[in-house]
């Protein structure tokens, strides 16, 4: 065979360079699936849930008891406490709630919940220690964020009020709540639990700077005692204190709703349990991470409360507080000249 007839070794065959847009689209692509499926380490220790909550012993006690109960199950949840009155270190937590859009966002609270709701769309928010949350405005029927907010609110079931009402003074027949524009809805359902208990009852819208109107109104309606409704519209250091020496001037019990103004000369209160309620969160927070969905949840009241009588304001105005102080786990004040 002549030399211009043998066959020449065809040249390796070597891949073609890809242009630099399908490179960039590549790359691109496999960002995109890395941080999807999970590939970087850091995006594998990021927490499921955030727990926000501002920097009181109450809000830490309940946030405390969230990831004690969620770390027992094995889900990962970071806390993120906020000093009182800092809102650039508020707004630092909602912008890496933004951009790491954890599973679940916990906040403790009506306003820290209600920012949350308004700036990270589409994360479900749960929350604990928010008071009146029947009036509380993201909870609207017809709100916008309606769907993807559960949580436990602060307040005693109305029926376990009344039920220590009664327990506590069995004497009494006509009792006076007082409200505002707040808490309406709230008082409307105290209302409702305490005629159902064969009480009579009277609201009477109150505010701080005409707080003696309101005490003069329970007084000409006949009224036996007073359960307070926390309310910053109604009760600060100054009402609380009138309607304190009120009560034992006028021998009518006044219940409460903390121990602070048990304390102060209330003759009783029941009120929540923040551990309590931080367990009963993280039970919540479990389902709602395994996909149960907030409308199921709905609010969940304190099923927990705390219980105080004070033995020394009862002999004042009159009553046997020997029922009360034989309540398991009741804390008693005044006993103690």
């Amino acid at each position: 065979m002549s030399p211009a007839a043998r066959p020449t070794a065809a040249p390796p065959c070597r891949p073609r360079p890809l242009r630099r847009p399908v490179r960039a689209i590549i790359g691109i692509a496999l960002l995109l699936l890395g941080a999807a499926t999970g590939v970087f380490a850091g995006d594998a220790d990021a927490p499921r849930a955030l727990v926000l909550f501002p920097e009181k012993d109450v809000y830490r006690e309940a946030a405390d008891e969230i990831l004690r109960y969620l770390r027992q199950h094995g889900d990962r949840v970071e806390s993120i406490p906020l000093p009182a009155g800092d809102g650039d270190a508020q707004q630092r937590a909602l912008e890496r709630c933004r951009a790491e859009r954890p599973a679940l966002i916990i906040t403790g609270g009506t306003a820290l919940t209600a920012d949350a709701l308004r700036e990270i769309p589409d994360v479900n928010v749960l929350f604990f220690m928010v008071p009146n949350a029947a009036d509380a405005p993201f909870l609207e029927a017809s709100g916008p964020h309606r769907n993807r907010v559960a949580g436990v609110s602060s307040d005693v079931a109305p029926s376990e009020q009344i039920e220590w009402v009664r327990h506590s003074a069995p004497r009494t027949r006509r009792l006076t709540l007082f409200y505002s524009e707040r808490t309406r809805r709230t008082a409307e359902a105290l209302d409702a639990a305490v005629r159902a208990a064969g009480v009579e009852s009277v609201l009477v819208a109150a505010r701080v700077d005409r707080f003696a109107e309101a005490t003069d109104a329970a007084v000409h309606n006949g009224s036996d005692g007073v359960i307070m409704i926390p309310d910053s519209q109604i009760y600060n250091a100054a009402s609380i204190q009138h309607l304190l020496l009120w009560g034992v001037r006028e021998k009518r019990p006044v219940w409460a709703f903390s121990d602070k103004a048990v304390k102060a000369g209330a003759f009783a209160g029941i009120y929540a349990d923040a551990g309590g309620v931080g367990r009963r969160c993280g039970e919540l927070a479990v389902q709602m991470l395994a996909g149960k969905p907030p409308a199921e949840i709905g609010v969940v009241d304190c099923h927990t409360p705390q219980r105080a009588v004070n033995l020394h304001t009862a002999a004042l105005i009159g009553i046997s507080a020997d029922d009360a102080r034989r309540v398991p786990n009741v804390e008693v004040f005044g006993d103690k000249p």
